[in-house]
């Protein structure tokens, strides 16, 4: 399984997709959920892949719509980092607990999403996660995967933007 990359322009590239891909279709690793009905999946790793995308998209869709808010940006940050960043925060570090991938030993491909979703965060307010040591650990441990840091270290990797150019912010080559 693989995502094709998407690229809006010259400079826009999904990134989460590119690196799944990259990852996945070079056979980078082997120990990795991907949610195929043929496969070793557990229900429960299942079920709990299907519950933490949705947790991660509850915490996607206010960043976009934050990204996207022209008038009361200021007032809508105030909002996301002081109260839905938090508490969705609490309950992504209590789910992860010891474990090194979302679901326990395995990545899969909400870790990619949670991934993508902390890094166009972080980019905002850049300690966002320092309240939440788990949940910091369990990105730069992510980030730190061979194939995935020499992605983001290559020229095809672009920062910015990842919004489209309507966004408030995150639309533009650097904010």
């Amino acid at each position: 399984m693989g995502l094709l990359s998407v690229k809006l322009s010259e400079n826009a590239v999904f990134d989460a997709d590119a690196v799944f891909e990259s990852h996945f279709c070079t056979g980078a690793s082997d120990e990795v959920i991907l949610l195929d009905a043929n496969a070793d999946e557990t229900e429960e790793e299942i079920r709990n892949c299907d519950m933490l995308d949705e947790v991660a998209r509850y915490l996607a869709v206010p960043f976009h719509t934050l990204c996207y808010t022209h008038d009361g940006f200021d007032e809508a940050k105030k909002k996301f980092f002081g109260e839905t960043l938090p508490k969705l925060l609490d309950l992504l570090e209590k789910f992860l607990g010891c474990s090194h991938w979302i679901i326990g030993d395995k990545m899969t491909y909400v870790d990619f999403y949670l991934c993508e979703v902390f890094d166009c965060i972080q980019l905002m307010t850049s300690d966002c996660l320092d309240k939440h040591q788990g949940m910091k650990k369990y990105v730069e441990r992510f980030y730190a995967l061979d194939k995935i840091a020499a992605y983001r270290r290559s020229s095809r990797f672009k920062k910015w933007p990842f919004m489209t150019p309507l966004a408030k912010w995150g639309g533009k080559c650097e904010e």
